[in-house]
């Protein structure tokens, strides 16, 4: 899941910096695999400044060319030799100093000094399309009188770069597959350590029906299959390209702007976790949505014009006549939006999970959509986001709501309740949680207190948490938000602390091991990581003892094989170098980065079963980067396929 640093502003109100966003996912359970700068244009325009020029002489050598000096607020103006046919002394330009990276397309290349037809240039004058702020090329750009001289051309832009923040979801949290989801837990994060936050989202207060024009009906056939369905129509909309800022939220994700319509639905399933369809009304025969199966064989042929037979396992979103969409998963040839659609039929339901992963596996179909819905929305966000969508094609599109909402929700979901001990919980986390923290916790994460007493609390868990149906799914959730890395500290207490743990692997015969420092207080102060160190030789030593050596019974043996197999972390780091069916137990590990932007720590162990059954252990440790944890997470899959490949040679032998 890709998470937009500023986007997920708009929802829970921090002061974090990126890297402590991440470090504050992480630790309750959204596992971040990597953090990016991502600039609006590319190169963030470094190296491009305001200038002015001051003289601009015809060249000697050359028809076409001038020879300019430019003010760039330096001790000396810079001489530069232009080939723009608008470039006059006077002007306020935007000038490439010398070092400056310029890109066109995937190549770039660096402003160095140069002579041109004999004349040396330092610098480059610059058209709109050369540093990515437009598409001209008729001559530089020509800036206001008023512009400062000197000035980043960043700044003039009011350019900001985001971040992108790539999360592992886990496929128990689907809830936290949009922006709203990451905030609320982000929320409780900082509600548990002390910040001053909130969270929120728009209202719906500026969604009003505009006319009764164009009224469309709902049957559900299927009700096992949709648990609930709703539409509204939009009419008069004028679809064209989105404004600037929504294709670049969707861009900054990984999302290509289409136009005004279908940008807004993946806006709203990215920002709140809900997929949306939009139908061309015009295409909605009878003006009546049907949800049902079709009879087996039925052809459909899909948006991208691939010919499916359906059948009585998918579930279609039909009108009188014809299936216009595989409902949750794919739309139909001719029923989207296209450039000569003018009224519009926003569809926004929820399906049943089993239904739609069935469907999306027959026929090879995977989209943004079918991936939440295989794995539960939230069926409480239904209207919802259909009123967001509504008030976005308002504002974007020029339409007008010709309908009231048609929701139709058979049997409404339920929250699940659970009761919930104390003692359950104090047991089953290993240390006393003080009761007032429990329900903080609990009341962070959306749960509803609907009893109390001495012993523990009656709850209300809403239906789009589907993981959280147990009394230990709830203790799971509370020591997410308590602190994993405090789980691990209560060990350390349980066993006698860190030096004990660093005094038993030194009694293996493993010694250039140093353990001295809790998870704690590595987090309190990064620095303190560098007290605890292991050689990865070490690592590696600690690992075939655990496997050649009866340090823990079978069982227990067992257990930590399976949880290291199934360790959902790291997908870019060993496991990225080795091939897809190749068995990997592994256990990754990352520290805090400290004040200067120095990532202490980025790590992974684990070992690997060979195609001929025998076994290599591994560690490769990253230490002091500045790199990002792209950067890191690659080096470490290049060693590992690197330490693979000769494995793989070597037993051919």
């Amino acid at each position: 899941m890709n998470i937009s640093y500023k986007w997920l502003k708009d929802y829970v109100d921090f002061d974090l910096t990126p890297q402590e966003v991440c470090d504050a996912l992480t630790s309750v359970g959204l596992e971040v695999d990597s953090l990016e700068e991502v600039q609006g244009v590319k190169g963030g325009l470094k190296g491009l400044y305001v200038g002015k020029v001051l003289t601009c002489e015809p060249h000697p050598n050359s028809d076409h060319l001038h020879v300019t000096t430019v003010d760039l607020g330096h001790e000396t103006p810079s001489q530069i030799v232009c080939g723009a046919p608008n470039v006059a002394a006077g002007q306020k330009v935007i000038v490439a100093d010398l070092g400056c990276v310029l890109y066109d397309g995937d190549k770039e290349f660096v402003i160095k000094k140069s002579k041109l037809r004999g004349v040396e240039s330092f610098g480059m004058i610059c058209a709109e399309d050369e540093i990515g702020v437009g598409t001209s090329h008729d001559g530089i750009i020509v800036l206001p009188e008023d512009a400062p001289v000197g000035q980043p051309a960043a700044e003039y832009y009011n350019l900001e770069s985001d971040w992108l923040i790539e999360i592992d979801i886990t496929a128990n949290r689907a809830d936290a597959l949009s922006h709203w989801g990451v905030a609320r837990d982000l929320y409780a994060w900082l509600v548990r350590n002390g910040y001053k936050t909130s969270l929120h989202r728009p209202g719906c207060e500026a969604f009003t029906v505009d006319d009764n024009a164009l009224p469309v009906d709902v049957t559900i056939e299927n009700k096992d299959a949709c648990k609930r369905y709703a539409c509204v129509s939009i009419t008069g909309c004028d679809v064209k390209e989105s404004p600037e800022w929504l294709q670049e939220r969707l861009r900054t994700i990984g999302l290509r702007p289409i136009n005004n319509i279908v940008d807004i639905t993946n806006y709203i399933m990215m920002a709140y976790g809900q997929p949306l369809h939009c139908f061309d009304a015009d295409m909605v025969e009878g003006h009546h949505i049907i949800v049902k199966t079709m009879p087996e064989g039925t052809p459909f042929v899909t948006l991208d014009g691939v010919e499916h037979k359906l059948g009585g396992h998918d579930l279609a979103i039909c009108n009188e006549i014809d299936a216009m969409c595989i409902a949750g998963v794919f739309g139909g040839k001719g029923s989207g939006t296209y450039e000569t659609t003018t009224n519009v039929v926003l569809e926004s339901a929820y399906f049943h999970p089993t239904w739609i992963r069935k469907s999306a596996r027959r026929h090879g179909l995977s989209t943004d959509a079918s991936f939440r819905f295989e794995r539960g929305i939230d069926p409480n966000g239904v209207i919802y986001a259909l009123k967001q969508a509504a008030i976005m094609c308002k504002e974007l599109a020029g339409g007008k709501v010709s309908m009231e909402i048609k929701d139709v929700y058979p049997e409404p979901m339920q929250d699940f309740k659970v009761s919930l001990k104390y003692d359950y919980v104090n047991s089953l986390i290993g240390k006393e949680i003080p009761v007032e923290l429990v329900k903080d916790i609990v009341k962070s994460l959306e749960m509803k207190i609907e009893g109390e007493t001495e012993d523990g609390l009656e709850l209300s868990v809403p239906p789009y948490r589907v993981d959280v149906q147990r009394p230990c799914d709830v203790v799971e959730d509370i020591l997410r938000i308590y602190g994993y890395n405090n789980a691990c500290d209560v060990l350390f207490d349980l066993i006698g602390g860190p030096k004990v743990t660093e005094k038993y692997i030194h009694k293996l015969g493993i010694e250039d091991v140093a353990i001295s420092q809790t998870e704690s207080l590595m987090h309190a102060n990064p620095d303190n990581c560098m007290l605890n160190w292991c050689k990865p030789s070490s690592a590696v030593l600690l690992l075939e003892t655990f496997l050649q050596q009866p340090i823990c019974n079978k069982s227990q043996k067992l257990f930590i094989q399976r949880a290291m197999a199934d360790c959902s972390t790291g997908k870019d780091k060993l496991k990225a170098g080795l091939p897809k069916d190749v068995l990997l137990a592994h256990k990754t590990g990352s520290s805090d980065r400290n004040e200067y932007g120095y990532k202490i720590a980025d790590n992974d162990m684990g070992f690997v079963v060979l195609p001929n059954g025998q076994y290599y252990t591994i560690a490769v440790f990253v230490m002091n980067s500045r790199e990002s944890d792209k950067k890191n997470a690659r080096i470490i899959a290049d060693v590992s396929r690197v330490v693979y490949e000769y494995f793989v040679e070597h037993y051919k032998k």
